[in-house]
């Protein structure tokens, strides 16, 4: 839409100062001064943030927490503060994710970043800017669960009324998983219906056994619409999936990037909005949990009884299957790289639209 033509749509905002986003409602309190701008939020409390019943589209989540300047009480927050949104009266929410895996820091790492669909201009608020449209119905909340009350919860959720008939609906899937050697993770899974991949962060904490060797060596494969053994769609490893080359460290682009990179952990996203992934009937989303090493720490590992499993080898550029092969290592060079599988814990949000 150009900026200069009109569009039919109103807009809303809920915040403490004007909860249920009535129109001629805002600034009530205190005659029309500053009068409810954040509330306390308690623990164990469920909060509504917005419950609205009629047509149209959230555009922008804003909030902010006292605390967040003390390490043990943003942390607490990011894992423990749970944002929840149900669409059109269901019971199950749509979405139901830690606020810091929500909003890209699930390495537990306040930072400043922007991208096309989150920010945190300063490092000490969360954005995010993607459209979610309803059609009868919306409600927002976040569940303390950090087992302390916080002082003051600052937000404000930006709406506009409009016709959305037909639109496909937002949810967010999110896990944790602790590997099992030789299983690809499962990003999302959805059996049945149309619906748009639109893109997802990943959290590694990385396993202290393998040292400082390089962990993302994965590749991102996405199955959809009758795809059983082999996807249609695979990469060439973890910091090419996020547009980088050879390693992985910290930057932020508009669909793609890595907020925090250091010797324990990282976290990436990647979103596709000027490469679409769409699917009519089902879709998956894996990453391999491969890894890297000279061929020599490689050998150490396995005489540690570390657990791995090695894949190829690359000599001078060619590439040496070994995955499930009898392997004769006095033929592979000294100075050879082996990536192998590993074992690390993942936390990972992927960020879609379903049509239920």
């Amino acid at each position: 839409m150009e900026l200069f033509t009109y569009c039919d749509s109103e807009p809303r905002w809920f915040t403490f100062e004007n909860p249920e986003a009535r129109k001629g409602a805002a600034s009530k309190e205190n005659y029309g001064a500053k009068g409810h701008a954040c509330e306390y939020f308690a623990q164990n409390e469920v909060k509504t943030l917005a419950d609205f019943s009629g047509m149209g589209i959230i555009r922008r989540i804003w909030m902010t927490f006292d605390g967040l300047e003390s390490k043990d009480i943003a942390e607490r927050i990011l894992n423990k503060v749970f944002i929840q949104m149900y669409w059109d009266y269901e019971t199950e929410p749509a979405v139901d994710v830690p606020v810091g895996n929500f909003f890209l820091f699930g390495a537990d790492i306040l930072k400043p970043y922007e991208n096309e669909l989150f920010s945190s201009p300063e490092g000490r608020s969360f954005v995010c800017l993607i459209p979610m449209p309803f059609c009868k119905h919306a409600r927002i909340q976040l569940v303390n669960r950090t087992g302390f009350d916080i002082k003051r919860l600052f937000y404000d959720i930006d709406m506009t009324l409009e016709n959305v008939k037909d639109a496909l609906y937002f949810h967010a899937v999110y896990k944790e998983v602790s590997n099992e050697l030789l299983h690809d993770i499962t990003i999302f899974e959805k059996c049945s219906g149309k619906g748009r991949f639109l893109g997802m962060n990943v959290t590694a904490l990385f396993n202290p056994v393998y040292e400082q060797y390089w962990f993302g060596e994965s590749e991102i494969k996405v199955y959809f619409d009758g795809d059983k053994d082999y996807p249609t769609l695979a990469g060439t490893g973890v910091e090419d999936y996020i547009g980088t080359a050879w390693g992985q460290n910290e930057f932020t682009g508009r669909y793609q990037g890595c907020i925090t990179f250091n010797s324990e952990k990282t976290s990436f996203y990647r979103f596709h909005i000027v490469d679409p992934i769409f699917f009519r009937n089902s879709c998956k989303v894996m990453m391999q949990t491969i890894g890297g090493a000279p061929k020599k720490e490689v050998l150490r590992f396995l005489g540690e009884k570390k657990p791995l499993c090695p894949v190829t080898a690359d000599i001078n550029g060619r590439i040496l299957h070994l995955y499930k092969q009898e392997i004769e290592w006095d033929k592979i060079p000294e100075d050879s790289w082996v990536n192998f599988y590993r074992c690390d814990t993942y936390r990972t949000v992927a960020y879609l639209y379903l049509e239920h």
